[in-house]
């Protein structure tokens, strides 16, 4: 689709925890549409074991809100599930990068949706 082409710089990288996962495609991102820097937090593989409340300590710093309605998804919206990362497209489409597996955009279907833990969003959005 036209939106995956205007993405496609994002899609089909290897992964390799810490330096090309599903944060690291969130600070690509925004680094590369918005202008926005958001700092890299070092991890491993079990990051999500060892500090499960990385994000709920750290997004008041990075400039984000927490969106509390799914109802009010924007394009760039910054979703949360356990463990994995991703980016709200238009056209309920998700941009991210599966452990283990190369980056990519799918459909924001029922099953990730119910897998959500929080949305972000730049504050300036």
């Amino acid at each position: 689709t036209e939106k995956h082409l205007k993405y496609e710089s994002y899609l089909n990288k290897e992964f390799k925890i810490g330096e090309q996962d599903c944060f690291t495609l969130i600070i690509d991102f925004y680094k590369k549409e918005y202008g926005i820097n958001i700092n890299n937090y070092p991890r491993k593989d079990d990051w999500f074991k060892q500090n499960p409340n990385i994000i709920n300590e750290n997004y008041k710093n990075e400039g984000v809100l927490e969106v509390n309605n799914i109802n009010e998804l924007k394009e760039g919206n910054i979703l949360v599930f356990k463990g994995h990362f991703g980016i709200y497209l238009d056209g309920d489409l998700l941009l991210h990068h599966p452990r283990n597996k190369k980056s990519n955009i799918e459909q924001f279907s029922e099953s990730w949706k119910k897998l959500l833990s929080n949305i972000y969003r730049y504050k300036n959005f």
